[in-house]
């Protein structure tokens, strides 16, 4: 779904200062006086310069992310990312505001030279009287850690900043993002949740409600009813930088067992898809650190104490499991959009998808056989006990918006309607000898009831396109 590659950028940048000198800044990397084939310029207060080899000085690697128009670059263990048009940008996950948005201009990327150099670990000094911008790559300015830490060290830096969530549908993991409480966790652990509790590591209690979510990502960003400031995970790597064979430990709740940390080795990267709802697939994180119910959310870090992705599946006796990329959450949290009818709808089609997929599959296989004992066979052995599991599931899901609220019910009254009738034809078919008078009106109000609910849901579907 998101394709990704790397390209060779022309790149504007912006460096903050107040000048009314005509003459144009000079760029000095590493004592080497960088030339230009645009002559810099200077826009509401901020010199813009065309840097083509700048990243390249600096030994920067950069990456564009065309579906999302996003620039990204990293220099070891640092990365930045800037959206074209946004004034907000992030250094390792930590937001940033920019007096002049990343741009495009005659097929040049515009981008602060301040942010993009400071950012990527280099010292930047500006000279007003020879209007000179000296640039050091050998003085770093950032505090990413330049060496691995110990497993003891990375628990006691990301532990603080894991979070248990329950919700009245189940539980789940997560992390703080930011100082002032938003939590980042899986969508399918809060959708449909009449309410949510966050507890934080030393205990402490909240109500959350979801901020944004994306359903194909499987990714939701909380925000905690308080106004408090929490620790967070301030550092964040992306995903083409991570490689086979590198360490991860991995933080979460499975079963409910707070606090609990588990290591092993990112095994591969490789297309997958978070949500099977929905088509196409993205690039996710393998690794063998043991995961369990429960676990889903939780931050998975490199022995940089970077963030690498949130766990979002896994397989308990298998030794394998799965990662949503980092850069997935930084550009959720980009999007402006808070969590609205549209996200209330697309919440509901992909649980709705996951109920229907297992039905269907059923169904299909009743389908291909014209015996109609066999056929009773599978109702009763494999179509009754699915109905019985999809409306419990179904039962304690609650939408937050009228109109899913609406389809809801439609949905809920077509399942028992169908049980009615199924299980009505499979007792018959027990005892042939007895029939069911009221089996064809059974059958006749299961049909109707899946009509009015598919009806809805094609109205919807439309509606919220």
């Amino acid at each position: 779904m998101y394709h990704l590659r790397v390209i060779v950028l022309v790149l504007i940048i912006s460096f903050g200062l107040v000048s009314t000198a005509v003459a144009q800044p000079k760029v000095i990397v590493n004592g080497t006086t960088l030339t230009f084939s645009v002559e810099p310029r200077i826009e509401q207060g901020t010199t813009l310069v065309p840097m083509r080899g700048i990243f390249e000085a600096i030994g920067a690697k950069v990456v564009w992310y065309e579906d999302t128009q996003t620039v990204s670059a990293s220099t070891g263990t640092t990365q930045i990312q800037l959206v074209i048009g946004s004034k907000t940008t992030f250094s390792n996950g930590t937001p940033v505001s920019l007096s002049v948005p990343a741009k495009v201009v005659n097929g040049s990327t515009l981008v602060p030279l301040r942010f993009v150099s400071e950012s990527l670990g280099a010292s930047v000094v500006w000279d007003p009287k020879t209007e000179i911008i000296t640039i050091d790559t050998k003085i770093r300015s950032n505090l990413t850690p330049s060496h691995e830490l110990t497993t003891k060290e990375i628990v006691a830096l990301i532990q603080p900043a894991t979070v248990f969530i329950e919700t009245h549908r189940g539980q789940g993991s997560g992390f703080l993002a930011s100082a002032d409480g938003q939590v980042v966790t899986n969508a399918h652990v809060v959708r449909g949740s009449k309410w949510i509790w966050v507890t934080t590591n030393d205990g402490r209690r909240y109500s959350a409600t979801i901020k944004k979510i994306d359903n194909a990502w499987d990714l939701a960003i909380l925000s905690l009813d308080s106004k408090g400031t929490f620790p967070y995970v301030k550092q964040l790597r992306h995903n083409y930088t991570v490689s086979p064979g590198e360490e991860v430990v991995v933080f979460g709740n499975p079963y409910g067992l707070a606090g609990t940390v588990t290591k092993g080795i990112v095994s591969a990267k490789r297309p997958w898809s978070p949500s099977s709802a929905w088509l196409g697939t993205i690039t996710t994180i393998q690794y063998d650190a043991t995961t369990a119910p429960g676990s889903s959310g939780g931050p998975a870090i490199n022995m940089y104490g970077e963030l690498i992705g949130i766990h979002f599946a896994g397989h308990a006796m298998k030794d394998f499991s799965f990662a949503i990329p980092t850069e997935y959450y930084v550009w959720l949290s980009q999007r402006h959009n808070e969590y609205s009818r549209a996200d209330d709808w697309r919440s509901y089609w992909t649980e709705n998808w996951e109920w229907d997929n297992v039905l269907n599959g059923i169904g299909q296989k009743m389908s291909n056989t014209e015996n109609t004992l066999i056929k009773s066979y599978i109702i009763e052995n494999e179509m009754l006990p699915a109905l019985i599991r999809i409306r419990g599931e179904a039962g304690v899901y609650h939408p937050q918006y009228d109109p899913i609220q609406n389809l809801h019910q439609l949905y809920l009254r077509s399942l028992d309607s169908l049980f009615s009738f199924l299980f009505a034809f499979t007792m018959q078919e027990k005892n042939p000898y007895r029939s069911d008078p009221s089996l064809y009106e059974k059958g006749t109000t299961a049909q109707r009831d899946l009509a009015r609910f598919n009806t809805e849901k094609e109205r919807l579907s439309n509606q919220f396109k």
